[in-house]
């Protein structure tokens, strides 16, 4: 990524550590048994480049999207879960003249198959910021924008993941763990600002009466603030066994239709913002469909399919070929 004029760090003591966590999560599919059986080992590698002399522009991370709240029914082909970076929030940290996006990675668990990030000023659809249609949990990449947009004071991003539970038993609920989901956009951006998170929780977690449980039968406490427990709420849908189409209806409405309560943390983790908002003044952005897939990432995702394919197609070529010998 050629941003010389960028520095992923400033030389204060806010972050004077540096630490690469790697976890791996291995999935015992035909092509890794082959590799494996191959003695096929990873060979990744980091190369990290630092410079005593600063750049004139600091690097930030910002988390934008959804995590606890999320709720997503068993045996479904698509259900959509939404998460906002409102504009009371973007009012706070970003500066009068804007900061600029010029690189994202959109981040779901296993059962995301499309993830959708769209920018609005003004409650005025702007257009679609980032898209993959084909979202693969395997295939997880930084892309760098090909035009880098510009956020400003006021703006809202909206967060759109769509996930298929056809292989679920159970309904599955937002959480860090791989088996439940997330629904994320990590934006990096310039000139840093004192922000890391910038997200909501749909409204029926602070809700007792919200239509999600007297749709469901269910009547669980209040998540806390500042706990944020939300075992009762999870346990009280994992009790659920008979998810009819009316029960389903019912938490698509609620994901879509409450009131999304969203929130900012600064690089510290302390909340410095909330606010309630509708999102219905936040409707879908329609794009006609153009020639190819719609990717403003570096490699096409119509392209991943292929070379998946190839990978697979030359692991079993290589090991015929061993077993032969």
């Amino acid at each position: 990524m050629n941003t010389p004029h960028l520095l992923s760090n400033d030389n204060t003591n806010t972050n004077p550590q540096c630490c690469l966590m790697i976890v791996w999560n291995r999935q015992q599919s035909l092509s890794s048994v082959v590799l494996y059986t191959l003695g096929v080992v990873d060979s990744s590698g980091l190369r990290m480049t630092y410079t005593p002399t600063l750049r004139p522009n600091d690097v930030g991370v910002l988390q934008s999207g959804g995590v606890y709240g999320i709720v997503v029914p068993p045996k479904q082909e698509k259900f959509r879960i939404t998460g906002y970076c409102h504009s009371s929030c973007t009012k706070e940290w970003v500066p009068e003249g804007g900061v600029t996006f010029f690189a994202y990675t959109l981040h779901s668990h296993l059962l995301g198959v499309d993830i959708k990030v769209e920018h609005y000023r003004d409650e005025q659809p702007l257009h679609i910021l980032a898209e993959d249609k084909h979202y693969d949990f395997n295939y997880q990449e930084l892309r760098q924008f090909q035009q880098n947009p510009k956020i400003l004071p006021g703006d809202t991003l909206k967060v759109t993941c769509t996930y298929s539970s056809l292989s679920r038993e159970r309904v599955t609920v937002g959480g860090l763990a791989t088996e439940e989901e997330m629904c994320l956009a990590f934006f990096f951006y310039y000139p840093k600002g004192d922000v890391g998170v910038c997200q909501s929780f749909p409204g029926f977690l602070f809700n007792h009466f919200d239509g999600l449980y007297t749709g469901l039968g269910i009547q669980p406490e209040v998540v806390n603030y500042d706990s944020y427990s939300l075992v009762s709420v999870y346990e009280a849908l994992d009790n659920i066994s008979d998810w009819t189409d009316e029960k389903v209806v019912t938490v698509q409405k609620a994901c879509e239709k409450t009131y999304p309560v969203t929130y900012c943390l600064d690089n510290s983790g302390h909340m410095y913002n909330y606010d309630v908002f509708n999102p219905e003044d936040y409707p879908p952005i329609e794009v006609e469909e153009e020639d190819g897939e719609y990717c403003a990432g570096i490699i096409s995702v119509g392209s991943r399919f292929k070379v998946n394919f190839l990978l697979f197609l030359s692991s079993l070529l290589a090991a015929r070929s061993l077993y032969a010998l």
